[in-house]
Order: C-alpha cells, then structure tokens, then sequence
C-alpha cells in the first residue's frame, strides 16, 4: 500500500527539503518589515548564494542533503551585497572637445594705397617720374579700361614732359574722337532719312520680312544700302560714341585715385583758377562746362 502524503511530510528527508526552500528565500519575503539588527541576529549563517553547504556540514534539520549541484538550492542574488566580486566599473575621461580655430578677418585691398605704406615722404618726393612711376606710388588696377588709360596717361605724361594737367586734358581729346564720328554719322543719317525714296524703300522692307518674301527684303535692302553710300553714310560708324563710356570711366578712377593719394605732381600742376588738381573746383566751373559740351556736340 502506498504511503499517503501526510506520512511523507513526517519523513525527515522531507523535513529537510521544506527547511533548505526556506533558507533559500530572501529575508524581504520572510520578514519585510524587520531591522537590520534583528535579521543579523535571527539568521547568523550566511545566504546559500554566498556560502554554499559542503557535502559533510549537517543540515539544521539534522538530513543531509546530496552533494551533486543541482540539488544545491538556488537564490536570486548570486553575489552578496556587501562584499562585490567585480571591481566597480571606472569612469571613462571625457572626450576632448573640438577647438575651433577662430577664421581671421579679410581685409580689404585698395587699389591706390598698395605699396604706399613702405615709402616715406621724403622717398615720396624724391620718385624719378618715369613708367611704373604711378604703380610705385600706389596705383593699381589690375587689367581693364581703367589699367589702360592709366597706362596712356603715364605714357603721355613721361615721353612728352607735359605737366599733368596737359597729360591729362590730352587722352581725353583722343576720345573725342570717336565721339565726334559718331555724332557725325548719326547727323548725316539724319538727312538721307528725310528723303521720301528712302522712307518707301524702308516701308517696303518691313512689310516684305512680315511676309516672309525673302528675295523682295534682301533686294529692298540693297537699295537702302546704295542710297546710304551715296550720301557718306555707314551705319555701323554711330557704334564708335559708346567707345568713350568705359574708357571715360576708367579715366575717372585713374584720376580719383591719383588725387586721393596724391601724385606729388598733382599739388602745383593745374592752370588758371586750378593750382591743385587733387582738390575739386573752387568756382564749379568746369563741372558746369561739361555737361554744355555734350549737349553741343549732340546737336
């Protein structure tokens, strides 16, 4: 006859294993609101996890328990609280951050004060006035309209021993050259216009390039271009005027430039009223000749 379970608990060996699952449970399941003093004093030995029960050690209940590893019981804290196994982790050093090296600031270069800050006064004075002479003193500007009329100017003031107001005044009455072409085309143009053969020839060509007549445009073409020449005209002479546009600009900042240094020349160099030609017209003459002039030659 079988043994029923109430013989089985009265075993000692089963007396043993309830004893062992006991001391294996944590002592916050056991007692949760006991003190520290008297947790160590109602359980002396050690957790099971910490010191495991050798083979020949009874047991409180007086069994001894098998000594193979898988009858050892088992807890939920394998290391023991006080006393760690492991080093604790060291902290790791900061990444060093990044510096940032600050940009350094552009500067800004002018072209009329480049090579001006190595020569004293006295070495200023003293300059042979011969070619490179202006972009000793501070005067450059590269390539363009500008760099050209310098370049004249210069020229035309070293070979020909002129004063400066004469070098200057002369460059610009080589512009006006075309200029004054121009004008003349644009006048005899003028006239051929007014003749009524000339305003039909004209008429007659627009509305044949409307109709897509090929032949009958480039024959009515050939027509304006015989009256043209027999009048002593050529249109494309009306494109020399615009020719003074970037070389007058480019005359005036070789001038503002020379002035704002200025040229040592430039101090006693003038004419008349004008006996300094780094400083504007005390009187506003010539800035009121200028624009009477043009207007005269357009006439």
């Amino acid at each position: 006859m079988l043994p029923s379970r109430g013989v089985l608990r009265s075993l000692p060996s089963a007396r043993a294993t309830s004893s062992i699952s006991s001391q294996a449970l944590p002592a916050h399941h056991r007692q949760r609101r006991c003190p520290l003093g008297r947790l160590a004093a109602a359980s002396p030995a050690p957790w099971p996890s910490a010191a495991p029960s050798r083979p020949d050690e009874p047991s409180p209940s007086g069994a001894n328990p098998s000594p193979h590893p898988n009858n050892q019981p088992k807890s939920r804290h394998h290391r023991h609280p006080h006393h760690p196994s492991s080093p604790p982790p060291k902290p790791t050093a900061a990444a060093a951050e990044p510096v940032s090296i600050p940009a350094e600031p552009s500067t800004l270069v002018d072209p009329t004060a480049s090579s001006l800050p190595s020569i004293d006064a006295a070495t200023l004075l003293d300059l042979p006035e011969q070619i490179g002479y202006l972009k000793t003193l501070g005067l450059d500007f590269g390539w363009g309209p500008s760099s050209v009329m310098q370049w004249a100017l210069e020229h035309v003031h070293v070979y020909s021993g002129l004063p400066w107001i004469s070098s200057i005044t002369l460059p610009r009455l080589l512009l006006l050259k075309p200029l004054l072409k121009a004008q003349e085309t644009s006048a005899k143009l003028q006239l051929v216009q007014q003749n009524p053969q000339y305003e039909a020839l004209k008429k007659a060509s627009v509305e044949a390039l409307s109709m897509g007549d090929t032949a009958r445009t480039q024959e009515l073409r050939r027509d304006l271009a015989t009256m043209n020449k027999r009048a002593g005209v050529n249109p494309f002479n009306a494109a020399w005027g615009f020719l003074q546009i970037p070389f007058g600009y480019g005359m005036f900042r070789v001038l503002n430039g020379a002035s704002s240094i200025p040229v040592p020349g430039f101090e006693n160099g003038g004419f008349g009223w004008i006996t300094d030609l780094s400083v504007p017209d005390p009187l506003y003459i010539l800035p009121i000749l200028g624009p009477i002039s043009m207007f005269a030659m357009m006439k």
